[in-house]
């Protein structure tokens, strides 16, 4: 089964209101959302006016910038962390008019090797019985803000997530690429989503500024043959038609 954008009417509410969306959401989770629990339970709506840190340079321009110039139906966001740029991108989405549009946040909610190597990025990970814990307050950031009928958690690695994407022919119009930051995972992210995002699509890249990510950066625009905008610590690529 494919993931058609054109196989559905605009305008309903709900994920009717976002084809895709509930495509995704029927071919990956038989249908089942993953908000559908978690927005009703009594535990989440009690917390919902609890502020929760979000992240770290979510509301680039680039966003706004590449919302406005292709107005995306769908966006892959790899690294998710608590959700501050999937939020910002849900607010620009809803701002443009793209209802119909949605967000799959690609990230395990495991942490990173940066965290388990490091104390106080450690104690964020609200590790119990050994295991990180804080993907509850991504998903409640996500509620709070109302977006939950634009994004969708995929709580997967990003290499098995695009391979789903290849699988179903899910070709994103934008990616936003903030996971792995070690010079190999971030390699491998830069070229299996290269390779999935649509022609005339954008990859957006956060943590320029780290030799890793710059390095590698430099190096595949060159063998791609494409130039590369950096600024404020973030880089963007247009892939060509």
């Amino acid at each position: 089964m494919t993931l058609s954008a054109t196989s559905a009417a605009h305008g309903e509410s709900g994920d009717a209101r976002s084809p895709v969306r509930k495509q995704f959401v029927d071919r990956v989770f038989d249908g089942v959302d993953p908000f559908a629990s978690y927005a009703a339970s009594e535990t989440v709506s009690k917390s919902l006016t609890d502020a929760l840190p979000e992240g770290w340079g979510s509301d680039h321009p680039y966003f706004r910038d590449y919302i406005e110039l292709i107005r995306p139906r769908r966006i892959v966001e790899i690294g998710t962390w608590l959700g501050g740029s999937a939020v910002h991108m849900g607010r620009l989405l809803r701002a443009a008019g793209l209802n119909d549009s949605c967000i799959i946040c690609v990230d395990t909610w495991l942490g990173s090797s940066e965290h388990f190597l490091n104390a106080p990025e450690r104690r964020t990970l609200k590790l119990t019985n050994g295991r990180a814990t804080f993907y509850d307050d991504f998903m409640r950031n996500v509620v709070r803000h109302g977006l939950n009928d634009l994004i969708v958690p995929f709580s997967i690695t990003s290499v098995a997530a695009a391979e789903v994407f290849r699988e179903i022919e899910f070709a994103p119009d934008l990616i936003y690429v903030d996971g792995d930051h070690t010079s190999r995972g971030f390699r491998a992210d830069l070229e299996l989503y290269w390779d999935i995002l649509r022609p005339g699509g954008v990859l957006i890249g956060d943590d320029f500024d780290w030799q890793e990510i710059h390095m590698n950066v430099l190096e595949f625009a060159f063998l791609q043959k494409v130039e590369f905008k950096a600024f404020d610590n973030k880089f963007a690529m247009r892939k060509p038609t």
